[in-house]
């Protein structure tokens, strides 16, 4: 609820593409999820999982509940990244301007507030531990990570089209 909620909010206020009116429309038999967009939400998941998971590898060393926070909080820190990438499928992010949707910026460091809450107000309730500031500031700038596999993808799409 925390990585989705805010942010699909604030995406769903984007403003519109240029030059979206010049597009030819959708073929209306053509499904809503592609097999184009399957595929990109599968390697996206993938790519998620496999860093989130390397995340806990890297904080194991700490104990369990140590490395479960740290995974919890870099799959949470990577999604509210990723919300950054949703907002042009084909434009790169610098493109359309990393500021010009407002709200979704501050949906997104609402919902940072909301999960830096859950594991420093309320641990008990999230079974997770306090991070150490250090490791957050790696997890923060880890998670990044995704924007910039996805501005690689971006900019290969267009060399290739």
């Amino acid at each position: 609820m925390v990585t989705d909620a805010l942010p699909a909010a604030g995406l769903g206020l984007e403003p519109p593409e240029p030059g979206v009116m010049e597009r030819p429309p959708r073929n209306p038999k053509e499904p809503i999820l592609t097999r184009r967009a399957l595929y990109y939400i599968v390697c996206i998941g993938v790519i998620c999982a496999i860093l989130t998971l390397a995340m806990f590898m890297l904080h194991s060393g700490l104990g369990v509940d140590y490395a479960r926070t740290a995974a919890f909080m870099f799959l949470v820190t990577i999604q509210l990244y990723h919300a950054l990438n949703c907002r042009s499928a084909d434009l790169s992010l610098f493109k359309i301007g990393a500021f010009t949707n407002p709200r979704l910026l501050l949906a997104i460091l609402l919902s940072m507030g909301l999960q830096l809450a859950a594991i420093y107000a309320a641990p008990h309730i999230f079974e997770v531990v306090p991070m150490d500031v250090w490791h957050l500031a790696l997890i923060v700038v880890l998670a990044s990570s995704i924007v910039l596999i996805e501005e690689c993808r971006k900019l290969l799409k267009v060399r290739t089209t």
